[in-house]
């Protein structure tokens, strides 16, 4: 391997990756998605546990969400400007 032979490995840091991998809607949905599956297909043990685990980090997400929402006039929203 390189790193054994002492030699020096250059990594790509070109590319900025500010962006999240996955979007707060995107982990929103996927915690509906695993709550949902985890209490069709989950076992008895612990189940309950993991989906309420679930939903209070969707909520948190959910919080975090609305915390960078803007507020729109109604008249704005509906297109009547």
């Amino acid at each position: 391997m390189a790193v054994a032979r002492g030699e020096v490995i250059e990594i790509n840091s070109d590319e900025e990756d500010d962006e999240p991998s996955i979007t707060r809607v995107q982990a929103m949905s996927l915690c509906e998605q695993l709550a949902r599956a985890v209490l069709e297909y989950g076992k008895a043990e612990g189940t309950f546990e993991l989906s309420k685990q679930l939903c209070h980090f969707r909520a948190h997400l959910r919080r975090e969400e609305f915390k960078k929402a803007k507020q729109m006039a109604l008249d704005r929203y509906l297109g009547n400007e």
